[in-house]
């Protein structure tokens, strides 16, 4: 709730206090009148939540469901290190019971993320029944989907609902869905439940790059579906691409010509993207012609000492993936307002501006981008863009 309170400093919690107040007046209205509203067996389980019961509140405004239709099962707030945050939902428009995993938002989260050494999955294989031979996952990802596979059978939720003739909601499939961090354990948790549930989806929205080793990202297709967002820096993120990053950022800094204050002012501008490559000759030296410096022999000696430690490294090196077909949305081109033609150089010109404007107008009066569907390979995200 509080993230949501940042995110509407003037409205958001008298929002979350009105909406609360009336299902607390709906709920005794109906105590009242001896009747409650359908329920399939036992009450919704809530972990971490406070005692006004803002953080479930806050959840069903954001993700905006539908009483109606949707009803929340089970939800899990407490964040740590090894717990993660995530909620059972039942979706009764699509006859599905929804795992959903939350994303990066707090510390510990970002030390999962950097948690990005590969683990053996070949423990995990066995245990929950699929190959894991040879093959490895993001530790940190991997770490956090065993312990809600962990949670999940502690309070068994999902058997409850799905498994057996005497399951509340027999005929509904199961659905995995999480965003960033979320999307990095919604895979593995999927591989893990496969067997339990064969008719089970998950959607990954912007998983890490370097999640699966090749043979499960491809395995992997029957059941989980990736979407990438043109250039998303998450999507590629793996330790080799990481590691080209580096060395790309440090050749670059060896082959600059001028002050480095020219670059950032040169590429401030804003002018197009012809204009860029032509001036790149004037700001920096060709790969092939770097000349002799104390940097680039600092350089030097730095690949040699990391080439060093790569070998003697007890980690294994393997390329990592993201998981599933992959859907990814590429650019097309930016869609444009009436004031726009008028306002545009002056805004693109000066940063401070152009976030005051967006800023005071909700980014309601900015250019879009506009963005189609293409699948895509697992092995063409292994370059980050900036």
């Amino acid at each position: 709730w509080k993230n949501y309170v940042f995110a509407h400093p003037c409205t958001g919690l008298c929002e979350l206090c009105c909406i609360r107040c009336f299902q607390k007046v709906k709920q005794c209205r109906s105590s009242c009148r001896g009747s409650s509203e359908p329920e399939n067996g036992s009450a919704k389980i809530v972990v971490g939540e406070n005692v006004f019961g803002m953080h479930e509140t806050a959840l069903m405004k954001v993700v905006g469901f539908d009483d109606g239709f949707t009803k929340l099962e089970h939800a899990h707030f407490d964040n740590s290190v090894e717990e993660a945050t995530y909620c059972v939902v039942i979706d009764h428009r699509w006859k599905s019971v929804v795992l959903c995993i939350r994303g990066s938002l707090s510390l510990d989260d970002y030390v999962v993320d950097i948690s990005c050494d590969p683990k053996s999955l070949e423990d995990v294989g066995t245990q929950y029944g699929f190959d894991g031979s040879g093959e490895f996952c993001h530790r940190g990802a991997l770490n956090r989907s065993i312990w809600i596979m962990q949670d999940l059978q502690r309070n068994g939720v999902l058997s409850r609902l799905l498994l057996g003739d005497s399951a509340e909601y027999k005929d509904y499939t199961l659905r995995i869905v999480g965003h960033s961090l979320g999307a990095a354990c919604a895979a593995p948790v999927a591989l893990m439940l496969r067997k339990e549930y064969p008719t089970l989806r998950c959607l990954c929205f912007g998983p890490p790059g370097g999640l699966f080793t090749m043979k499960t990202a491809m395995s992997s297709k029957e059941f989980i579906t990736t979407y990438v967002l043109n250039n998303d820096m998450v999507a590629r993120l793996s330790v080799e691409n990481l590691n080209h990053l580096r060395d790309d950022i440090l050749e670059l800094i060896a082959r600059v010509k001028v002050p480095k204050y020219h670059v950032h002012r040169a590429y401030a501008r804003g002018y197009n993207q012809t204009e860029k490559i032509d001036d790149l000759d004037t700001l920096l030296h060709p790969k092939s012609n770097i000349p002799e410096s104390e940097f680039k022999r600092q350089l030097s000696e730095f690949k040699s000492l990391q080439k060093a430690r790569k070998e003697t490294r007890d980690t294994p090196i393997v390329p990592m993936y993201p998981p599933g077909r992959i859907v990814h949305m590429v650019k097309i081109g930016t869609s444009k307002t009436e004031l726009i033609p008028f306002i545009q150089p002056m805004i693109q010109s000066i940063p401070i501006l152009r976030c005051l404007f967006n800023c005071f107008t909700c980014h309601k009066l900015v250019p879009h981008h506009e963005y189609t569907p293409k699948w895509a390979e697992n092995n063409e995200f292994n370059e980050i863009m900036i």
